[in-house]
């Protein structure tokens, strides 16, 4: 039996149908060669240039549609990392439902009436988008907030791109989403505008940072208490400075700033503090009391001074910027700056209870507490303490206890959860009392130099306006004299008993005869900037020196003994003076030492 490949009538078949195929090829491919090279030299010859480029990238694009394989195609998904994908309502209810709250996904699987609901489109807000969502009922914005990790992973964004908060203004169950563009733990760091000018007036608002959407988030210090908690390394040293520095750029204000930790990121302050000290060694918590006894006995003159002005000077009985502008009048802010104040606060009831009252009296009269600790719990701020707050400030911490000590009671329950924060976002924080609701702040950032840098210029401020005083001055009482020893006392104890009116110089010389480590090389003129800020005012006075009259500035006797009584509350143990009996019939011109 013969194969179909042996057969030869087959093979000449199979040969005369190829050679047909092949002459029919040829024909086709000669035809439409000419046909394309007639259509070739008519285009080259009467389009333009324009014309031919259109028909030759249209001949191609025909080509490779024509050309294409099933499995390969020409073209392929666009990817782009650097685009952020737009936030949908489709998006925010898949990762909702995968948050694994029960009731969630059971009103999601009941459909869209007894499900999530959007009551505001979705909208761009800064460098992100924004969503308003209307949660199941029985579900809480907290509960959300809470998984805002699962709730980055559903959105497929970087954990600190997405910020869900609670609207407290409408219901429990209104949940705010809005997801940034970039990450805020790698985006630049935020620069604080008054490192280079400006200064700040302690009264009003001041920028500390933004908001995850970067719009500005400010303070205002004035008559509050502000705590600061966190985790360590979390940036609360850093916002304490900070804040610090802005008091210090208040020329009027006086700094009383303590690091307990010991550290030196508090240093670039010592320029212009009032009070200073670094560490917790017995000597520097001596010190520290000392200080707050006397700010403590000074808020009684502060509130005896306040209750003694005409109501229409001091309607509402509190310190006004006016009123600490006048330097007479011993008003002006102070603040009271205690970094890791558990150190100061550990088995001591005396230190406790002399910042519970600073805290609760002191704001009106124009004191501001500023605490810090990163050791959060009862004993770190006692309940006294934490409860008159105003302003508080909580970075990462560990728990809802600690959540809630810095925050306020029931503020983890309410959505405000500093445990949410990652160990990435340094210095951003929940900042509570400045307005109705609580904000998260990523806070500007400052590094040593630069800190140093601002209050450099704080100081040279104060010098012109002649406000340095105390440590700054260089002039700091050993603690043994619980603080209340000062250039007013070392005055009255210089002071020549048969003078009542005594020239600045002479007064700088005989400082520095009697206390040559304090004011060895003073001269009249720092004197007189030194004793200001206590409301002493120069007089001209007029001497017979060698036969030749000279008139000079200077202090009466009788005005610094007023200052003494005051600071005293009346008690104060200086000889009464009387001044001479004029001669009879005598006028005298009236002298600016006894206003």
């Amino acid at each position: 039996m013969k194969t179909p490949g042996s057969d030869p009538a087959v093979f000449i078949r199979l040969t005369e149908q190829r050679r047909g195929m092949v002459r029919t090829r040829l024909l086709v491919t000669a035809g439409g060669t000419a046909v394309i090279g007639l259509a070739a030299s008519l285009v080259l010859t009467s389009m333009s240039l324009a014309v031919i480029a259109a028909t030759a990238a249209g001949l191609l694009t025909l080509l490779g549609v024509i050309g294409r394989s099933a499995d390969r195609p020409v073209t392929s998904r666009a990817v782009d990392s650097e685009a952020v994908p737009r936030l949908t309502a489709d998006l925010i209810v898949t990762a909702l439902g995968s948050l694994g709250i029960a009731e969630l996904n059971k009103a999601l699987k009941a459909g869209a009436e007894a499900g999530v609901r959007f009551p505001a489109p979705i909208m761009r807000d800064g460098p992100g988008f924004r969503a308003e969502v209307d949660l199941p009922p029985g579900v809480t914005a907290g509960d959300v907030i809470e998984r805002r990790d699962r709730l980055a992973s559903g959105l497929r964004r970087p954990l600190s791109s997405v910020w869900p908060s609670a609207e407290h203004d409408t219901h429990a169950g209104r949940l705010l989403i809005w997801v940034g563009d970039k990450p805020m733990s790698r985006a630049k760091p935020v620069a604080w505008p008054l490192v280079k000018n400006g200064k700040v007036d302690l009264f009003a608002p001041f920028p500390i940072g933004v908001d995850p959407q970067g719009r500005p988030v400010v303070v205002t210090l004035i008559f509050a208490l502000m705590i600061v908690g966190a985790l360590p390394r979390m940036g609360k040293t850093f916002l304490l400075r900070l804040l610090t520095l802005a008091g210090a750029l208040d020329t009027s204000a006086e700094l009383h700033v303590y690091d307990l930790k010991g550290g030196a990121d508090m240093l670039p302050l010592e320029p212009v503090a009032h009070r200073f000290r670094i560490g917790d060694e017995p000597d520097d918590l001596n010190y520290l009391k000392a200080d707050l006894k006397a700010v403590h006995a000074d808020m009684s003159r502060r509130y005896k001074t306040l209750r003694s002005l005409p109501r229409d000077v001091c309607p509402e009985g509190k310190v006004t910027r006016e009123l600490a502008d006048r330097r007479s009048l011993g008003l002006w802010p102070v603040v009271m700056v205690i970094d890791e104040c558990q150190l100061a606060f550990d088995d001591d009831p005396d230190t406790v209870a002399l910042v519970t009252d600073l805290g609760k009296r002191g704001p009106a009269a124009g004191i501001i507490v500023l605490l810090a600790t990163q050791r959060v719990d009862a004993k770190s701020l006692p309940t006294a303490i934490s409860s008159n707050a105003v302003l508080r400030l909580c970075f990462k911490v560990a728990g809802q206890v600690e959540n809630d000590m810095v925050l306020g009671t029931s503020m983890y329950k309410a959505g405000v959860r500093a445990t949410t924060f990652a160990r990435t976002e340094r210095g951003v924080g929940y900042l509570a009392g400045e307005g109705d609701d609580p904000v998260i702040v990523r806070a500007a950032y400052l590094d040593g130099p630069t800190a140093e840098g601002v209050a450099a210029r704080a100081r040279a401020a104060r010098l012109t306006a002649g406000l340095l005083t105390g440590h700054a001055a260089g002039l700091d009482p050993d603690p043994d004299d619980d603080c209340t020893i000062g250039i007013l006392d070392h005055l009255a104890t210089v002071w020549p008993a048969e003078d009542d009116k005594v020239w600045w110089d002479d007064l700088a010389e005989r400082l520095a005869a009697t206390y040559p480590g304090l004011y060895g090389a003073w001269t009249g003129e720092q004197v007189t900037s030194a004793v200001r800020p206590h409301g002493l005012k120069s007089i001209q006075i007029k001497r017979s020196v060698d036969g030749r009259a000279l008139n000079r500035r200077g202090l009466a006797r009788i005005a610094l003994h007023t200052a003494l009584n005051d600071r005293a509350e009346g008690q104060y143990e200086w000889p009464t003076y009387i001044p001479p009996a004029e001669p009879a019939g005598a006028t005298r011109e009236p002298d600016p030492g006894y206003q």
